[in-house]
């Protein structure tokens, strides 16, 4: 009795690590082009052209050795993916591609619950940095405002405020109090863009209370 030895190729993993990192590629695309606020969904959001569908699509291998080595060697795991599905009674719909289509999206889907709201997370770090680049965040105290000299923007906002406050006929002497509650008004966290060891190339826009308040005006 003679025996034979044959070798079989367990491409199934290669596969889904090679569709993961496609999806996750895609995930990046859709935060650097659309800047959600939140984790997007991966069916309504990334799959909505179609995108999530050819990754795995593009994943299913065609040729009938290796979809027959995938079968042998996972066989009761695609048939499970099959039965999840509900599509249908038959595992090995389409000689077997069906099954192992949706071993796949299993597998993506579980991926994405698991580590793509990470992803989304380090993202928003990255991506609030670069908005920052060339922003100067600063505070301004109400005696900066007080003590500012003639011709500077602190000066010139604190008569703006002075002068909507004190509307008709006033007397001088309510000059400086109406200057001290203003420059109380005004102070607080400004922000401007200004690339680094250059002039500001913007008005400062403030106040905000807090320096956090700033930075998501700035980005906005």
């Amino acid at each position: 009795m003679s025996k034979k030895t044959i070798e079989i190729d367990d491409t199934l993993e290669e596969r889904l690590e090679s569709a993961i990192e496609d999806v996750k590629n895609e995930l990046e695309s859709y935060l650097d082009d659309n800047e959600p606020d939140s984790l997007p969904c991966l069916q309504n959001d990334l799959n909505y052209s179609g995108a999530i569908h050819e990754i795995i699509d593009g994943s299913v291998p065609i040729y009938t050795k290796e979809i027959n080595d995938a079968w042998y060697l996972h066989g009761s795991e695609l048939e499970e993916a099959y039965d999840d599905a509900g599509v249908g009674n038959n595992p090995r719909e389409n000689n077997g591609m069906a099954a192992i289509y949706y071993w796949i999206e299993q597998q993506v889907n579980e991926w994405y619950s698991d580590k793509a709201e990470d992803i989304f997370e380090e993202w928003k770090v990255k991506h609030r940095a670069a908005k920052l680049k060339n922003v100067e965040i600063f505070h301004v105290s109400a005696s900066d405002f007080e003590q500012a000299e003639a011709g500077t923007w602190q000066a010139d906002l604190l008569a703006a405020a002075v002068k909507d406050a004190l509307t008709g006929d006033y007397d001088q002497a309510e000059v400086e109090p109406a200057e001290q509650e203003a420059a109380k008004e005004l102070a607080g966290f400004y922000w401007w863009t200004c690339s680094p060891g250059c002039l500001p190339d913007s008005e400062a826009a403030g106040p905000f209370e807090t320096k956090e308040e700033a930075e998501e005006d700035a980005i906005s």
